[in-house]
């Protein structure tokens, strides 16, 4: 069927609309991660809305009537969210938050049954007002019949007040195991992450050293070289001087040039070799170390996302636990006020009962037809079996001696009528047992009380 929310989908005894099933389903929670996990989306939900058009403000406005919480704690989760450095277990941390701050599905049911059932009682509290002028038998029966449907109507609006403090109880224990349990994931996480960033640490400081040592000891190296360059260099003067002096030797000094030359050329080598060296042993160490410096920068960032995370898990459950309780105690107050109302409702009721029961005793008192007698006397036996029914149905509403009182006039005027037609009356709900010679009990509609 369809009504102002759109079409609803039987499921069980209840009608579910589009909201309860959306809430019902997993739908925000899929739409978020599909916004976190994609940079081209999510890089337009970083910001708070600016346009009511834009949107981000379309998601803002759709967590605002999904989420049970205040916007100032969903909205610096939505960010942490959307900061795009999260992994797959944290994204998912953040959807088991936005799940808990969910309103209950089952709790709107409750709630739009209840807004149905008080519409149905205003209408048939209009409808009774008329009949309250009037003493007629028909005005009377259907007074009786009206009254029949209210106390119903307030016996479903019973049911479903106790149902929605039974759920409460649940859904609030569960969500606070819930959020329990990510906030133990986020802090077990945080402390991992400061570990790791102290082994950073260390780790940048070792290296430090090690790039000293080694710079160090090629410099020392690279020293020596060069006094032994300055030898060489040495050695290739005097013999260039004693080639000019000793002409003579020209060919043993020329060879002893070449090999010098060749020291030389091998000694330039190798000082080019351990430059080399050098230089890629510093080119590495430094890329070592701002590699470490990168990853304890990031991992000190993604720490204070998770710590407003835990903030933000902390503050809802403080919320969820004093929201839930002012909900017990105004459905507590409402249990009071629905008791009291429902037995100024029985004792209008059993009026009504007992101005019929009187008309019905005045016909008796006037003539009456052996036509019309049997109908009386199967009246009269009828309506005093159903009072037993309508007694054992509301015991625990009518111990009160008022009620009780009314009670006892009711059941004297159906005694009387019965006399005056000759019928012993059925016994009551003290306990005795019926008259042997009473008639088949006939259904308690017919006198007016409420079917058990």
């Amino acid at each position: 069927s369809n009504n102002k929310e759109g079409p609803r989908v039987s499921e069980g005894d209840h009608d579910l609309g589009f909201k309860e099933m959306f809430l019902q389903s997993r739908a925000l929670e899929n739409s978020l991660e599909v916004i976190i996990s994609e940079p081209s989306l999510r890089e337009h939900y970083m910001k708070l809305p600016t346009a009511d058009d834009s949107p981000v403000a379309a998601l803002h406005e759709l967590l605002s009537k999904s989420l049970a919480f205040p916007a100032a704690q969903w909205q610096g989760l939505i960010q942490v969210a959307m900061s795009g450095i999260l992994s797959g277990d944290q994204v998912t941390w953040i959807l088991s938050i936005v799940t808990a701050m969910k309103n209950d599905w089952n709790e709107e049911l409750l709630s739009s049954e209840r807004k149905d059932l008080a519409m149905k009682a205003e209408v048939l509290k209009q409808e009774f007002k008329p009949l309250a002028l009037s003493d007629t038998e028909e005005h009377a029966k259907k007074r009786i019949d009206l009254s029949t449907q209210l106390l119903l109507t307030y016996q479903a609006v019973q049911q479903n007040l106790n149902t929605s403090g039974e759920h409460r109880d649940e859904v609030r224990q569960m969500r606070e195991n819930d959020l329990q349990h990510v906030l133990q994931q986020v802090q077990a996480c945080i402390v991992n992450l400061q570990s790791h960033s102290e082994s950073s640490s260390c780790q940048r400081k070792e290296l430090e050293g090690e790039l000293n040592q080694s710079q160090e000891s090629l410099k020392m190296q690279l020293s020596h070289l060069d006094e032994v360059r300055t030898q060489i260099d040495k050695e290739i003067e005097e013999l260039d001087e004693r080639k000019r002096q000793l002409r003579i030797e020209l060919d043993d000094v020329s060879r002893q040039l070449d090999e010098a030359r060749m020291k030389q050329k091998q000694h330039m080598e190798k000082s080019d070799k351990h430059r080399n060296e050098l230089y890629s042993v510093k080119a590495s160490i430094q890329e070592k170390i701002s590699g470490a410096s990168n990853e304890a920068a990031n991992s000190e960032k993604e720490k204070e996302l998770l710590d407003q995370t835990r903030k933000i898990l902390e503050d809802s459950a403080t919320t969820l636990q004093t929201s839930v309780q002012e909900q017990q105690v105004d459905l507590k107050q409402k249990l009071v006020d629905f008791q009291e109302h429902f037995k100024a409702l029985l004792a209008d009721h059993l009026r009504f009962c007992e101005v019929k029961a009187r008309q019905l005793q005045s016909q008796a008192e006037s003539s009456v037809t052996e036509a019309n007698k049997e109908l009386l006397l199967s009246t009269a036996r009828a309506a005093e079996e159903a009072l037993d029914e309508f007694q054992k149905s509301y015991a625990g509403y009518l111990t009160a001696p008022e009620l009780q009182t009314q009670l006892g006039h009711l059941r004297d005027a159906y005694g009387k009528t019965l006399k005056i037609l000759g019928a012993a009356p059925v016994a009551g709900a003290a306990g005795s047992e019926a008259a042997g010679a009473l008639l088949e009990p006939l259904a308690p509609e017919a006198a007016g009380y409420p079917a058990s």
